[in-house]
């Protein structure tokens, strides 16, 4: 039997772990590496089977690794200038799959997560390089190409690279900056260059964000997506309180949602209500079928969906993350700090009136003294006007004429004076992301993290909250 290359072995272990966790295909349009389903047999016996006995031809190659440091070939503290072109990273064209080469006679290999996959020792042949395993696992030989290029020996190519990028993580650098086009031309994010940023056609002041290696991974259909959209009506429940302030952003959420994403919806899960100080956010978590992808692959795929208000601009901000169940966390949770850097700035703040720094007396029979630290509770200042207390800080609520505290809870009046308004205004600037498809009936049993999203009619908004 042929040996097996480090290219098809690489694919053959990304294959069992994107199977083992319901990922995406990683040979998905594109030719198939050598034998991956014999492969993936092999590499997952190899992993249980694998000892620490060096074979004699691996063992012959280490003599020659140090043959070539000793003769002064490699290593020392030469310029860079002074080094083989092979020396350095190298990346397997088409696929997130690294090879990095020292000048110490050692290789390593990288998958897409940035983890070390194998390693051993090389030495130069004359026509290029020989490879050998720690594992003791048959040796590969890449050959030079005439433009200082590297060939495996199933024909598949390398092209050197200044660094390795890798899968994003909450944990990347943010070392990008992204500057909107329009009307906030001067407003930006920073982002990691684990991502790729994309302009959304007939959208403005939009960035979509995608993995730069994403493609033929299980991340190939994560993304992260900041959009500016216009408001209407007069606004004014967003500029008395986080009481009134709260339905608007329910119903900004709902009416996203509604507009764009209806069709792809399959469950929502909940939705979590903030009072920023200088914004407002309201962040609803949800299941979207597979047909929210012009390809279809028949799987689940989950969402936060988050809405921001900055104050009287005309506009809300909305941040949509989508991503496989298993890698969801780590964009949204990136997302969250790409929009810690949003740079517009201004001196509106949620609460119209100065906030004070301890709280009063609480209101109704619930409560505990002013000021204890970790207790919660509403309470009313002189103008008659309502404060809730989180047990750190004080939150603006309402005018006193908007609302009300019974039994240790805020309610709206009635008569507050507010006409129904839709503040959400549907521009059609394409944000359904790709064609027109049926609402998938009844995806089943699975993911247990956000339960079942086949125990849930198709989505019907959120009005309790």
């Amino acid at each position: 039997m042929r040996k097996k290359s480090l290219l098809s072995v690489s694919l053959a272990a990304m294959l069992v772990m994107l199977s083992a966790c319901g990922g995406g295909d990683a040979t998905a349009n594109s030719e198939p590496a050598t034998r991956t389903a014999e492969a993936a047999t092999q590499t997952a016996e190899a992993g249980t089977e694998a000892t620490a006995e060096v074979s004699a031809n691996a063992e012959e190659h280490k003599e020659q690794a140090a043959v070539t440091r000793d003769a002064g070939g490699l290593g020392g503290d030469k310029a860079e200038s002074d080094l083989p072109f092979y020396v350095g990273e190298w990346r397997f064209d088409g696929y997130a799959i690294y090879l990095s080469i020292g000048d110490d006679s050692r290789w390593s290999a990288y998958n897409a997560s940035g983890k070390v996959t194998h390693s051993g020792d090389y030495y130069d042949n004359g026509d290029g390089l020989t490879m050998s395993y720690d594992d003791g696992s048959d040796d590969n030989t890449y050959t030079f190409t005439d433009d200082n290029g590297l060939k495996d020996e199933d024909g598949n190519t390398l092209s050197k690279v200044d660094k390795m990028i890798f899968l994003p993580t909450k944990d990347d650098p943010l070392n990008e900056t992204y500057y909107f086009d329009t009307n906030f031309k001067d407003v930006s994010v920073n982002y990691p260059d684990t991502l790729t940023t994309y302009k959304r056609e007939g959208m403005k002041d939009t960035v979509l964000f995608s993995p730069t290696v994403g493609a033929k991974t299980g991340d190939a259909r994560c993304s992260i997506q900041i959009t500016h959209e216009q408001l209407t009506g007069k606004q004014r429940k967003l500029q008395c309180g986080s009481g009134p302030a709260k339905g608007v952003m329910v119903n900004l959420l709902n009416n996203v949602l509604e507009h764009h994403y209806k069709k792809y919806l399959l469950k929502t899960i909940s939705t979590d209500f903030k009072d920023c100080g200088t914004y407002y956010s309201i962040t609803g978590y949800t299941w979207f079928d597979s047909n929210i992808f012009e390809n279809n692959d028949g799987k689940l795929y989950r969402g936060v969906c988050q809405m921001r208000y900055y104050g009287p601009t005309g506009y809300f901000v909305a941040i949509i993350t989508i991503g496989t169940p298993e890698r969801i966390d780590e964009y949204y949770e990136l997302s969250q700090k790409i929009m810690d850097t949003y740079s517009y700035k201004s001196d509106w703040n949620t609460s119209p009136k100065t906030v004070p720094s301890k709280p009063g007396k609480p209101s109704g029979k619930n409560g505990s003294d002013p000021g204890d630290y970790g207790t919660a509770y509403y309470w009313t200042d002189a103008d008659g006007d309502i404060w809730y207390w989180n047990g750190s800080n004080n939150e603006f609520i309402s005018y006193g004429s908007n609302g009300y505290i019974d039994d240790g809870q805020y309610y709206e009046s009635n008569d507050a004076g507010w006409d129904d308004e839709d503040y959400y205004e549907d521009n059609d600037a394409g944000w359904n992301y790709y064609d027109d498809y049926d609402i998938y009936s009844d995806p089943g049993d699975g993911y247990d993290s956000w339960s079942d999203p086949g125990d849930y009619e198709e989505y019907s908004g959120w009005d309790d909250y």
